[in-house]
């Protein structure tokens, strides 16, 4: 996250609702992501399906996971700022972090 553009304050967070400490990404969770205090990638990065039947979900499937992460990384960052999922859809597909050629491709799909 930090080679992308985010502040080392932004990456990672605690979930105390589950009692689980400071980490950057959980295995536990299934959506791709996630921002509190900071941004967490989690498991749902590695499931061709994730966005299957959304904006972005045929491209999604194809692309490699490195080009995931970075997609996740640019929508979070966008929803910490915009606090609204749609307006982060949208901000992303413009985002001026260090992301992958191919997760620019996946935000734009996502924001189409």
């Amino acid at each position: 996250m930090w080679e992308l553009g985010i502040p080392k304050a932004k990456i990672g967070a605690d979930d105390p609702r589950a009692g689980k400490p400071w980490r950057a990404f959980d295995p536990d969770e299934k959506t791709g992501g996630s921002v509190s205090t900071g941004i967490v990638i989690d498991s749902g990065v590695l499931n061709p399906d994730l966005l299957n039947g959304k904006k972005g979900g045929r491209i999604w499937p194809k692309a490699s996971v490195r080009d995931r992460i970075d997609a996740i990384i640019a929508h979070e960052w966008a929803e910490d700022k915009t606090l609204d999922h749609d307006a982060a859809l949208k901000a992303a597909a413009k985002t001026e972090l260090s992301v992958s050629e191919g997760a620019k491709r996946i935000l734009k799909a996502m924001a189409r």
